[in-house]
């Protein structure tokens, strides 16, 4: 998918390291947006964010 209009946006995903944020998370950064998750680790894992944890524009916030 491409959309253009997420470039450079900031995005807040609640859920992120579940399944199917985690796989969000990924996909906003492949276009480009600047992505922030949150989740508190009670049902996601942190090894759902192995390939993203280190991208410059991600940012991982545990509470």
């Amino acid at each position: 998918m491409n959309y253009t209009n997420l470039k450079n946006k900031k995005v807040l995903v609640t859920g992120g390291a579940g399944f199917i944020g985690s796989n969000l998370c990924e996909e906003l950064l492949n276009q480009n947006a600047k992505v922030t998750c949150l989740d508190n680790f009670a049902t996601g894992h942190k090894h759902n964010l192995d390939a993203i944890i280190n991208n410059a524009d991600f940012t991982l916030i545990e509470g």
